[in-house]
């Protein structure tokens, strides 16, 4: 996983703000950053998809 992430870091696809919500990360909330990720993803497709409609 880390390989993973260094290499996503090296190719600018994560930056600070993904440390950040690692950072917000903890025991009470285990799948937190997973969680922001797919909403994240979940709500561009919709705004892709609208913008697509216009």
């Amino acid at each position: 996983m880390n390989r993973l992430l260094s290499f996503l870091f090296h190719q600018g696809v994560l930056d600070e703000q993904f440390l950040q919500l690692q950072q917000l990360q903890d025991e009470t909330s285990p799948n937190f950053v997973s969680e922001v990720v797919n909403i994240y993803f979940h709500e561009s497709e919709k705004l892709l998809r609208n913008l697509r409609a216009l």
